[in-house]
């Protein structure tokens, strides 16, 4: 499928953004995409990691190295940081919070950072492949055509740019793991099951500690909302909510991060 083809290559690339730098006389390729943040301390700047490894300390200029990563999702909120957008969660206040802590917004940078912020949320969601789960068609006017795609095809690739304001489709957007930059539409009346099994879900995340049916999600156009069920042994979290209640559905704002186990896999509902 052309689609599948374009979005390996688009894989491909993203996962050639490194940052070249210069240590003890060495080049050294500093993978963007690994890095939470960078910080700046005198005439050095540090690149600090999400896991455990070591920070990697370079000589530079945060100021030039803001300039050098405007093409990527990195948000200036102080004059010392420098936090990789692909790690943010959400905006608040004078916060930036991020799958790996909180930071302070300097009053300097405070309008710079919502409209970075806003910027970076579009380049993530527009520039996402969307899965369709579930097609609605009206019976009126649907042809034999349409019924075979409906029969045949459960799940549709498709790159159309998701707009902001009332929708008539929800969409669920990878932010960490497996699913990281993947897009799943879901229309009124289909639920969006995720979990490991392959056979029984729509969304699948191959790791052992994710339950077979984790949790399934419902979009209501109504509303203009989502609905989200736990099914899981180890949790289903919903920002502002916390941990889900088993077996029950519970009304979730758009623009929510859910997360699976922990921080690992989230998805935001859009």
């Amino acid at each position: 499928m052309y689609e599948m083809k374009q979005y390996l290559a688009e894989k491909r690339e993203y996962q050639k953004e490194y940052l070249e730098v210069n240590i003890q006389g060495k080049k050294q390729m500093l993978p963007l995409n690994a890095v939470h943040y960078f910080v700046s301390d005198v005439r050095k700047i540090g690149a600090v990691y999400l896991n455990d490894e070591k920070e990697v300390w370079f000589y530079g200029k945060l100021d030039n190295l803001e300039e050098q990563l405007k093409q990527y999702n990195f948000i200036r909120c102080h004059q010392s940081y420098l936090i990789n957008g692909n790690k943010v969660e959400d905006v608040k206040g004078d916060e930036i919070i991020t799958s790996g802590g909180s930071f302070q917004i300097s009053r300097k940078y405070t309008i710079s950072v919502r409209e970075k912020w806003e910027e970076v949320k579009k380049r993530l969601y527009n520039n996402a492949n969307i899965t369709s789960i579930g097609m609605r068609v009206n019976n009126d006017v649907a042809d034999d055509d349409d019924n075979i795609l409906l029969e045949e095809s459960k799940t549709l690739m498709m790159t159309t740019a998701h707009k902001f304001g009332a929708v008539k489709y929800g969409t669920i957007v990878g932010l960490h793991g497996f699913n990281q930059n993947i897009s799943y539409r879901l229309y009124e009346n289909d639920e969006a099951i995720i979990g490991r099994d392959g056979s029984k879900v729509h969304i699948v995340i191959n790791d052992a500690k994710i339950s077979r049916k984790h949790c399934g999600i419902k979009f209501s156009e109504c509303e203009q909302c989502y609905y989200v069920k736990d099914y899981s042994t180890n949790g289903t979290y919903i920002s502002n909510i916390g941990e889900l209640q088993k077996n029950q559905w519970t009304r979730v704002d758009r623009d929510s991060l859910i997360k699976l186990i922990n921080e690992r896999y989230t998805f935001v509902l859009v």
